[in-house]
């Protein structure tokens, strides 16, 4: 089914229009993610929603963002909706989900020397 836009292919109403009630019934090409400087090296894919990784690094997600599963946020125990800033390109619909992949912000760093020193 894609009716969270977890396929990353935008508005699929042509899908429910044709009577694929359940979603698109062949493959498809993300188109949205082709601009991109680096190829998109791994995907995971979850019920309501989709994360690209790229080669570089950077984590796209699309699809249903409710209980935190694009990355956006849980704050004190409840969901935060996430509203992307209108300079992004694709469509949003609805306060959490997203029909196209949209760039994760994604802030970490490298573990300390110290808790990797010393393992074998």
């Amino acid at each position: 089914a894609c009716r969270h836009g977890q396929l990353g292919l935008g508005d699929v109403a042509f899908a429910t229009a044709a009577g694929w009630e359940t979603g698109v019934p062949w493959p498809c090409l993300v188109e949205s993610l082709q601009d991109l400087d680096e190829p998109v090296v791994t995907l995971a894919a979850g019920g309501h929603h989709t994360l690209f990784v790229t080669a570089g690094g950077q984590l796209w997600g699309c699809g249903r963002g409710k209980h935190g599963a694009l990355g956006v946020g849980v704050r004190g125990g409840h969901f935060d909706y996430y509203y992307y800033e209108e300079d992004q390109s694709g469509p949003v619909r609805g306060p959490n989900d997203h029909l196209v992949p949209r760039l994760i912000p994604v802030h970490h760093k490298p573990a300390p020397k110290s808790s990797v020193a010393g393992r074998k």
